[in-house]
């Protein structure tokens, strides 16, 4: 375990997935937190791929593609415009122009989810502002989530996974949506 720990460690592609929190016995909390819910799972699938390095976005899957070697977002409002950017992980989470709309309807869901689950706003802000991409990948490691999850049990780490699951899995469905109109 430990030495497959240092190696992920080293990886680039897994610097988001804090691999001191995970062992060989238990399942994530991202799909334990999933219940039996197909749907669920397939929107973790989704986001473990993200997590995993292994969601295929320009910046890894440029180096076989011949026309896109640097790397560039592909999607249509970023592709040869003003708002060209590398496509990252980071990127597609956060400050993608193409998907500018998906993250402004959201929010709206993100307001209306944090209405019914009030406790969970300020845990939100608090880890937005220590790491936005880490909070919407795996939550689970982020210190104020571990101790909201010691004091108040893993029900606050379900709920948010059900946010951050839905919030990755739209963004893929948008970017795919995009994808295909081209």
């Amino acid at each position: 375990l430990d030495k497959m720990r240092k190696k992920a460690d080293t990886l680039p592609s897994l610097q988001y997935m804090q691999t001191r929190f995970l062992g060989l016995t238990k399942c994530h909390p991202l799909y334990r937190s999933c219940s039996s819910s197909p749907w669920e799972l397939e929107k973790a699938m989704t986001q473990a791929r993200l997590l995993s390095g292994r969601f295929r976005v320009e910046a890894l899957t440029g180096h076989w593609v011949p026309w896109n070697r640097e790397g560039l977002c592909s999607l249509p409002n970023c592709w040869r415009t003003d708002h060209s950017h590398k496509g990252t992980v980071e990127c597609f989470l956060l400050s993608c122009a193409s998907l500018a709309n998906t993250r402004a309807e959201l929010g709206a869901f993100l307001s209306s989810f944090l209405k019914v689950n009030p406790g969970l706003a300020n845990l939100m802000r608090q880890c937005l502002a220590i790491s936005a991409v880490q909070f919407w990948l795996d939550c689970s490691t982020m210190a104020p989530v571990i101790t909201a999850v010691q004091s108040q049990g893993e029900s606050v780490l379900f709920n948010l996974f059900k946010l951050t699951r839905n919030y990755c899995h739209v963004l893929h469905k948008a970017r795919q949506a995009l994808l295909s109109d081209d």
